[in-house]
């Protein structure tokens, strides 16, 4: 038996997904969690759009121009060093 962290409740081992960095072997949170996680995490935080989200970010590449690249169609994250340019644009 393992405790999720999430459920508050004792489950079975089979339960939980393998970890190579826990010492059990076994990752802190049950399956069940992670999936529900994976799923809430899977969609575009605007209701209604089913598009994936940009990495690091809870909205897709349509919702989340406000820090994108000035560049006309890149779709790389802009800095703030480079007056709203990403690396690659910013330089020219």
């Amino acid at each position: 038996m393992k405790y999720c962290n999430v459920y508050k409740e004792w489950k079975k081992i089979s339960d939980f997904h393998n970890s190579s960095y826990s010492e059990d072997k076994k990752q802190i949170n049950c399956t069940k969690c992670v999936n529900s996680w994976k799923k809430y995490y899977d969609k575009c935080e605007v209701e209604g759009c089913t598009n994936k989200p940009v990495p690091q970010t809870k909205l897709c590449i349509a919702h989340n121009k406000k820090r994108r690249c000035k560049y006309n169609g890149c779709t790389r994250h802009h800095s703030h060093k480079l007056n709203g340019y990403c690396k690659t644009h910013g330089k020219k």
